[in-house]
C-alpha cells in the first residue's frame, strides 16, 4: 500500500523545485505561465519514469529481499555508461543503449527546453543549469532515500544518471535557444515577403 509518507515525498519533490526555480529566476511574467507549467509538465514526466512503477506490495518487497533483485548504486562517474555500451556490443542488443543512455538525456530535454523560456535572460543558462542539476540531485537522493525506506535499492542511485541528465538539460537549452533565435529569423522573412 502506498503510505502518506510516499504522496509527501513526491510533493515535497516538486515544491521544493518550485521554490528553486522561483528563487534562481526571482522575476515572475504572466508571459512566462505557459513556460512554467512546461516545466512541472516535465517535472511530472520525470518523476513518473523514475518512480513508477513503485513496489508498495509487502509480499513483493519481501521475495525481492529474499532473492537479491535490488540495484547497485554507482558513484564512479562513466562506469554504468561505458558498462552500459560494452554489454551492449558484447550481446549486440543495442537497443539498450538508446533506452539507458539517450533515454535518460531526452528524458531531461524538455525541462532544459521550458526553463529557457521562463527563467531571465541574465545568467539565463547558469539559472537553467542549477535548476536541472538541483532537479537531478533531487531524484537520485529521492531513489537513495526510497531504497533506504523500502530496504531494497528497487532504484538505484548512480552519478551517470545525473551527468546524462544534466547533459539533457543542456541540449533541451540549446534546442530552445536555437528555435527562439530561427523564429525571428522566420518572422522578419516572411515580413519581407509580404512587403514585396
Amino acid at each position: 500500500m502506498i503510505r502518506s509518507s510516499f504522496i509527501l515525498f513526491f510533493f515535497g519533490f516538486i515544491i521544493i523545485n518550485l521554490c528553486v526555480c522561483i528563487l534562481v529566476n526571482f522575476e515572475f511574467k504572466n508571459k512566462k505561465v505557459i513556460a512554467f507549467l512546461g516545466y512541472i509538465l516535465s517535472l511530472m514526466v520525470i518523476i513518473s519514469f523514475c518512480f513508477f512503477p513503485f513496489p508498495f506490495q509487502d509480499s513483493l518487497l519481501e521475495d525481492m529481499i529474499r532473492h537479491n533483485e535490488g540495484l547497485t548504486n554507482n558513484f564512479v562517474p562513466f562506469k554504468t555508461i561505458f558498462g552500459i555500451i560494452k554489454g551492449a556490443f558484447e550481446n549486440k542488443i543495442y537497443i539498450i543503449i538508446v533506452y539507458q543512455i539517450i533515454g535518460n538525456i531526452i528524458l531531461f530535454m524538455p525541462a532544459g527546453f521550458s526553463l529557457y523560456f521562463f527563467v531571465d535572460k541574465k545568467r539565463r543558462m547558469l539559472r537553467c543549469l542549477i535548476c536541472i542539476i538541483f532537479t537531478s540531485l533531487s531524484v537520485e537522493a529521492l531513489q537513495g532515500v526510497y531504497g533506504i525506506i523500502l530496504s531494497i535499492n528497487y532504484r538505484s542511485v548512480d552519478i551517470d544518471d545525473l551527468l546524462l541528465n544534466v547533459i539533457g538539460g543542456v541540449l533541451g537549452f540549446t534546442v530552445a535557444s536555437f528555435v527562439y533565435d530561427c523564429k525571428d529569423t522566420l518572422f522578419v522573412r516572411i515580413l519581407r515577403n509580404r512587403a514585396e
